[in-house]
């Protein structure tokens, strides 16, 4: 089984992103490519144990009730050059950002499912669109370069843990990160 350990972006964050979406959505790319999730990614884990989650969500609700939100700015638009087209918004990398990316890598190591979230390799990022044919991608991007949106402000407020190898995806636990208030 596989799940993602996902930050969750405030409904201010991911109200812009419809926005965005809807006019990248409305310039001709249908309804199917545009990604619904608003998120960063902080780790996958793979694991056939299927008790394993309890765990999982042990150390990811002990994680959290320490965690404050975090405040998240979107400055750039990029893409990872794949099979899958992938657009997506880059924040600022600070060091709350990386260090809870790290901690939550470091507590959930043995569960590690190599690769793009390992600490070394992790590009944060928030996906706006992907699975799109290049025709679409190339326009998008375009779509994205004329329409100056960014910078775009969020407020990490949640820790998420889903499952992503089941069709759809389900969410398994959430945890609210403390207000700085």
């Amino acid at each position: 089984m596989k799940y993602s350990i996902i930050l969750s972006l405030d409904k201010g964050y991911q109200d812009k992103i419809n926005c965005v979406r809807e006019m990248l959505k409305n310039a001709g790319g249908g309804n199917d490519d545009v990604c619904i999730i608003n998120h960063i990614t902080l780790f996958s884990v793979e694991t056939q144990d299927e008790n394993a989650i309890e765990e999982i969500k042990k150390y990811i609700g002990e994680i959290a009730d320490k965690q404050r939100q975090l405040s998240v700015t979107f400055v750039s638009a990029g893409t990872f050059l794949n099979d899958f087209n992938v657009i997506f918004l880059n924040p600022i990398m600070t060091s709350e950002l990386k260090g809870l990316q790290k901690n939550v890598g470091a507590s959930l190591g043995k569960f590690a499912h190599k690769g793009h979230y390992d600490y070394d390799n992790w590009t944060p990022h928030s996906t706006i669109a992907i699975n799109i044919n290049d025709d679409t991608y190339f326009n998008y991007l375009k779509l994205l370069k004329q329409h100056a949106f960014l910078p775009i402000k969020a407020m990490a407020d949640k820790i998420i843990i889903t499952q992503y190898d089941v069709l759809p995806g389900r969410q398994l636990a959430e945890y609210h990160l403390k207000s700085h208030f």
